[in-house]
């Protein structure tokens, strides 16, 4: 069996994530969607019910009064930010312990995926982009294919670093010529086999590709940037951080220029450290 055919097993293996998370991501990819439809949505699932509700009566978010339903949810933290709790919560089971592959702490690849849908949030607002809805999800979603390939990196992270030095390029580059496929391409087959939207597929797939993110669009160019900046500032940065080209295609697509990056990254870097409690709550749900 190929290295190729035994990561593909292993992606295989993956289990679903929830049907309510997908119906929530097919939910808010329209820009026009139904408040109303979104939380009846959320409602259907008790289990996925009961964590957002526990994350948002934590002292973090310094409520008055209990929150009982995902509708005074919506009412009291936004729509926004039920979105991204259930999506947290949902996705956050499937990066516990999958650090070690990318020489990252243990929580790492978490965090940074964290940081990477905050980034490409905060970047879709200011792009006026129409995938404000959904671009916290795809950046939480982008490094998906890491799961399974950290699992192949170890035993090989010799050749991949006597290759980076002998001629040092693009990880991907380095993945598919170590190990068969890159993670982005990992992570696409997931975001098939679990039925996501496709514009959400294509931006997983797509991040690490400049003749891809210029077909795709917005949002590819989102995860794009939004990955980068998170790379920039040291969150998650293992053994492939620094082997990743920026495609500044990326930026005249969103229409924005080296002063809102700087000006995302403040922001960015503040409410990373105000959220950072949240972020390793939403990941110890998955005990709950």
């Amino acid at each position: 069996m190929s290295m190729r055919e035994k990561i593909q097993e292993v992606l295989d293996q993956l289990p679903p994530i929830p049907g309510v998370a997908v119906r929530i991501m097919e939910i808010v990819a329209d820009p026009e969607f139904s408040t109303d439809e979104l939380v009846a949505t959320a409602s259907t699932d008790p289990v996925l019910t009961g964590k957002v509700l526990r994350l948002c009566n934590s002292s973090l978010y310094g409520l008055s009064r209990e929150i009982r339903t995902p509708g005074e949810a919506v009412a009291y933290l936004g729509t926004r930010t039920l979105v991204n709790l259930a999506i947290s919560t949902c996705v956050a089971a499937y990066y516990h312990g999958k650090d070690e592959g990318y020489f990252l702490e243990e929580g790492e690849l978490w965090k940074h995926s964290v940081a990477c849908g905050m980034a490409c949030q905060k970047l879709a607002v200011r792009a006026r982009s129409s995938m404000r809805n959904v671009a916290f999800t795809a950046g939480v979603l982008h490094n998906i294919g890491k799961i399974a390939m950290a699992e192949f990196i170890p035993d090989r992270v010799e050749r991949i670093r006597r290759s980076l030095e002998e001629n040092p390029r693009d990880f991907t580059l380095v993945e598919r010529e170590v190990l068969g496929m890159d993670h982005a391409e990992a992570g696409g087959i997931v975001a098939e086999n679990w039925n996501l939207p496709e514009i959400m597929t294509n931006a997983i797939r797509n991040h690490h590709s400049p003749t891809d993110i210029d077909k795709d669009g917005e949002l590819t160019a989102l995860v794009h940037v939004a990955d980068c900046l998170a790379m920039d500032l040291g969150i998650g940065t293992g053994i492939d951080g620094l082997y990743y080209r920026f495609h500044k295609r990326s930026l005249e697509i969103l229409g924005l220029d080296a002063n809102d990056l700087s000006l995302v990254k403040i922001e960015l870097v503040e409410e990373f450290k105000k959220h950072q409690d949240l972020i390793f709550m939403a990941r110890n749900e998955i005990a709950g």
